[in-house]
């Protein structure tokens, strides 16, 4: 639904900020809410999975 893409966005939004005011260049965050559209796991009608909210990091440039 359209309120789990914004859940979604306003999650990985959150995150970032935070990775920024550790330290993070926000040059190096990008960031993509999903939504229902990537589960882990699609649950049957109604059910609730838990583990589909989450958060992914992919860490790129370390050697950089």
């Amino acid at each position: 639904t359209k309120m789990n893409q914004v859940l979604s966005e306003r999650r990985a939004n959150k995150i970032a900020s935070f990775l920024v005011k550790a330290g993070i260049d926000h040059k190096r965050i990008k960031t993509e809410g999903y939504g229902g559209s990537k589960p882990l796991k699609t649950p049957p009608k109604g059910e609730y999975y838990p583990p589909n909210r989450r958060v992914v990091f992919i860490l790129t440039g370390l050697g950089e």
